[in-house]
């Protein structure tokens, strides 16, 4: 069994999502995993998770995303994305990116 363990799929719409599967099965791939990117991202990725029996997923902020302090109602929100779904299995996007287009970082 393969899986794809690092796509995100919330970032297409629900007809590219079909062919996306389809060629993945096609390809020997049973699984995907989505990492959500932020908090609308990863209501999408909850949602199409829920919606097909191949795809799992994790939500969370990638660093990229964060251009301010990450308020606690965002934290709030994502523990409750976290949890809203069986098909979330992890907290994605997460840490610290150093790709020389990060956005500046405190001390």
């Amino acid at each position: 069994m393969l899986i794809d363990c690092h796509s995100h799929l919330g970032n297409f719409n629900e007809n590219e999502i079909s062919e996306i599967i389809s060629r993945a099965k096609k390809s020997g791939i049973s699984y995907i995993f989505s990492a959500g990117t932020d908090i609308k991202n990863s209501e999408k990725t909850i949602y199409l998770a829920n919606s097909n029996d191949e795809i799992y997923c994790g939500v969370g902020i990638h660093p990229n995303r964060v251009t301010n302090d990450i308020k606690d109602n965002d934290v709030y929100k994502l523990e409750q994305l976290a949890q809203s779904s069986d098909k979330v299995i992890t907290m994605s996007e997460t840490g610290m990116d150093y790709m020389p287009n990060a956005p500046e970082r405190k001390k």
